[in-house]
């Protein structure tokens, strides 16, 4: 179950630790994105919303389904900014870019392919919170 909050800028999300919520989330973003005539960042936004919130729900939760996800979702008029927050025990983002990578295994890739597509990415482990910036350029913010 999704409770959305809207706001001039974006909006806000908070999600259960279900997977199936992460579909709910990427939609809600993508009509998002069209409505804001950003439809060149679909791919790019979608990819990278999926990778966190699947790591905030399986690795930080445990897929708890009483445990929460929260996204902030802001448009700016250089770039967009999500910030996921769980209720895991967090992580070292330093040691993960670290870590080789398994390009045959079926998990392990999500911060690699972060890394790649976020201009900016970032994670406070005392607020569990990882931060995504993607710049664009040439669009006003709502």
């Amino acid at each position: 179950m999704l409770h959305v909050k809207t706001c001039p800028d974006g909006f806000d999300i908070s999600l259960s630790s279900a997977l199936c919520s992460v579909d709910e989330v990427a939609s809600y973003v993508e009509e998002f994105l069209k409505q804001n005539e950003l439809q060149s960042l679909i791919f790019d936004l979608l990819l990278l919303l999926r990778e966190a919130l699947l790591n905030a729900i399986i690795h930080g939760n445990q897929q708890r389904q009483e445990k929460s996800v929260n996204l902030q979702f802001r448009l700016f008029p250089d770039r967009i900014a999500l910030r996921i927050t769980d209720q895991g025990r967090g992580f070292d983002l330093q040691s993960q870019y670290e870590k080789s990578v398994d390009v045959v295994g079926t998990s392990g890739r999500g911060i690699t392919i972060m890394k790649h597509y976020a201009d900016v990415l970032t994670y406070d482990e005392s607020s569990k919170t990882l931060d995504i910036v993607k710049h664009i350029t040439g669009v006003k913010a709502p």
